[in-house]
Order: C-alpha cells, then structure tokens, then sequence
C-alpha cells in the first residue's frame, strides 16, 4: 500500500487581505501542513498558505518578512511580492492566532521581524538590547 500526502488545518484567520502584483482578495487565510512522502526521508513537511483560490506552498528555505505594527507578511515570489495583512485583533483568540502564525512561521523558515530590523541598527551603532529600551546608556547621554 503506497502512502499518500496529507493535509491538516493548523490556523484559520479571518479578514486577511492578500494583494500582489496581479491579484487582491480578502478572506480567511488557512495555514495548512501537508505531508508528502518522500523517496530519502520518511516524510517531506511542507506549509501552504491558502486564501479562496489562491494557495502558495512555503519554501522552508525562503525568506518572509513580518512587520507586527502593519501585522503584515511579504513573501518574495517569482511573480513578485506577496503581502498578507492580517486584520485588527477582536479578541484575545485573535492575538493568540496571529502571535502562533508569527511562531509557526519562524520555526518553519527564516523569518524577519521589525525587532530583528531594530535588534540590526542597534548592532550597527554598536548598542545592546538594554541600550535599545532605553537603559542607561541613553539616560548618560542626556544626563
């Protein structure tokens, strides 16, 4: 008996817009995990992202960017950029959805965050993270 691929549900968001170079929808966005049997391993894991008609498997090895103050995703394709904004929380089920779509993607794929932009410059001026929340170092500096 051959084996077959598998899909499951991992998240559901709804209101999700999704825009790119050709298309704009709005809808619920469906994170799902499909298996796919694999010749060299027992299993290929894979995400796939799916909002109506549109679906667009993850590359674990592709870049995505998240911006938390837009709560918006960008996925660079062959077509162009993909960006999905996720709406305004209602509930505390809706943050708690949105923070575990942040950590399944991050655990999945690299996943670059604002902070990691922030957590960069700071690098870059030669400042911690203490010194970027404000720590002593600042108040010496205005002091």
């Amino acid at each position: 008996m051959a084996a077959s691929a598998q899909g499951f549900l991992l998240l559901a968001l709804r209101d999700t817009q999704l825009s790119s170079p050709s298309l704009r929808d709005t809808g619920t966005l469906c994170l799902e995990c499909v298996t796919i049997p694999a010749y060299d391993a027992d299993r290929d894991v894979w995400l796939v992202l799916r909002l109506n008609a549109f679906e667009m498997p993850l590359s674990p090895m592709s870049p995505m960017r998240y911006t938390r103050s837009s709560r918006t995703y960008t996925f660079d394709t062959a077509i162009g950029p993909i960006t999905i904004s996720l709406p305004q929380p209602r509930s505390a089920a809706d943050e708690e959805d949105i923070e575990t779509l942040e950590v399944i993607l991050s655990q999945y794929g690299p996943l670059q965050t604002d902070s990691d932009v922030e957590d960069s410059k700071g690098a870059a001026l030669g400042l911690d993270d203490a010194d970027l929340k404000g720590s002593s170092r600042l108040r010496r500096i205005r002091g």
